[in-house]
């Protein structure tokens, strides 16, 4: 699916698989809504099953974001090898994702598609939501404390909306800089859970909550949880 080529390491390049793209069109519920295979999700209030519910959205979503990683290495190995030009596909999925990760280069964009830790997920919605008590998760499907301008809760046509909206949040917005920087050594939650302080206005002593939330969903996780 490349045009032209300058150099070797065309065997680099199939080796990653070259540019398969089983990408879903822009805008499709894949991306942006809840997966067909997925039935709307209500976190019920209980601490087992929220659990359980959290873990399997952002598991959902980090699927794809790894499948997506598969075809940026793709791209980058190519380029390295020197590949100049790349056909239509490819270079619309590539410049979608430039955009939706907003940023201009391939090593940015390497930085910010990368999934984000389940247990950092989990931890911070039990925060945000009283483990899926609140009337932000009960009524506005809003898991992870987004306010307006007006700092009411900014409400969501279903949980996995409100958790797409978490991830990207993570992965673009400039204030989580030096999580996504720390991200690139250690994927460990607890760690990466004290880079969040400018996450509330709590600071430090917000993240330090949730990394006893982390430390306390180790201690007693679900069984299905240690299974997987």
């Amino acid at each position: 699916m490349l045009l032209r080529k300058v150099g070797g390491c065309l065997a680099a390049f199939l080796l990653l698989g070259g540019f398969t793209l089983p990408v879903s069109p822009v805008g499709s519920t894949a991306q942006i809504g809840v997966p067909r295979e997925i039935p709307q999700l209500q976190c019920v209030p209980t601490k087992e099953t929220f659990i359980d519910c959290v873990s399997l959205m952002i598991g959902r979503i980090n699927d794809q974001i790894v499948e997506d990683r598969k075809t940026l290495q793709s791209i980058s190995a190519a380029v390295k090898c020197g590949y100049t030009a790349i056909d239509a596909p490819a270079s619309e999925w590539l410049l979608h994702k430039l955009v939706e990760y907003q940023v201009d280069n391939l090593r940015d964009l390497d930085e910010r598609m990368r999934p984000v830790p389940v247990e950092l997920a989990v931890a911070q919605s039990a925060v945000e939501t009283g483990w899926g008590t609140s009337h932000a998760a009960k009524e506005r499907h809003n898991l992870f404390g987004f306010v307006s301008q007006t700092d009411s809760p900014v409400p969501f046509l279903g949980t996995y909306s409100s958790a797409v909206a978490y991830v990207h949040t993570l992965n673009v917005h400039r204030a989580y800089s030096g999580f996504r920087r720390t991200r690139l050594e250690t994927d460990d939650a607890h760690v990466l859970a004290g880079t969040l302080t400018r996450y509330s206005i709590l600071g430090k002593d917000y993240t330090k909550f949730i990394q006893s939330i982390i430390r306390d969903i180790r201690n007693h996780v679900h069984p299905a949880q240690k299974q997987s």
